[in-house]
């Protein structure tokens, strides 16, 4: 079997805002492409979110983060 890489689930920080955003943007527009059109994905996620709005946005929500040691791959 391949080796997986050392991911651990850890709770939100705000210095992983900017990482996320670009992982959320990323996902509407690679992950969502087959079930929505460029149109309805550029209304969901027109550019990267704004850091500091998105940094307050996961801090009103409980978010949780997977991360390898490279950085975060990943939140909820």
């Amino acid at each position: 079997m391949g080796g997986r890489p050392d991911l651990v689930i850890r709770s939100y920080r705000t210095n992983d805002a900017k990482a996320l955003g670009v992982i959320f943007h990323r996902a509407v527009h690679e992950g969502a492409a087959a079930r929505y059109s460029p149109k309805e994905r550029r209304a969901w996620s027109p550019s990267v979110p704004d850091t500091a709005s998105w940094r307050a946005r996961l801090a009103e929500a409980e978010t949780v983060v997977a991360e390898t040691p490279e950085g975060p791959v990943g939140f909820m």
